[in-house]
């Protein structure tokens, strides 16, 4: 779903863009005339304040951008934030202290209280579900 709402935010700002039909582990899950990107959604984090960026998710992705889209309760609106994946990755090593294992799949990760995910990442708009978006 985070694809696909991505894509519609990414076409309605001008972009033309296609998803990699790549498999479970793809090198990007999108990509545009300029850049590739790796999408998530989390669901969790108007709740528990954190975010959980899975290890996988920046090393075996080849993406350009690592892109996250969250809701808040009772708002319609996913809000998209953007980091460059090099960035990220850098992050990644540099703070041993947020790592664990967790998520869906209960892999290696980090766990990022919302001051620092926000400090990180930058916000680049929102996309609607496509029942309202009509």
């Amino acid at each position: 779903m985070a694809e696909f709402l991505f894509a519609d935010f990414l076409r309605k700002s001008g972009r033309n863009p296609v998803r990699n039909p790549g498999g479970f582990y793809p090198d990007f899950d999108i990509q545009d005339e300029h850049f590739t990107y790796e999408v998530k959604l989390d669901r969790k984090f108007y709740l528990t304040g954190n975010i959980y960026i899975e290890k996988k998710s920046l090393f075996n992705s080849k993406a350009d951008y690592l892109v996250y889209l969250f809701q808040e309760p009772l708002l319609e609106p996913y809000f998209i934030w953007i980091v460059p994946a090099s960035k990220a990755r850098n992050f990644y090593r540099d703070h041993p202290e947020y790592a664990l294992v967790g998520g869906d799949f209960k892999e290696p990760g980090i766990l990022l209280p919302g001051k620092v995910f926000k400090s990180l990442f930058k916000p680049i708009g929102y996309a609607l579900p496509q029942k309202l978006a009509a």
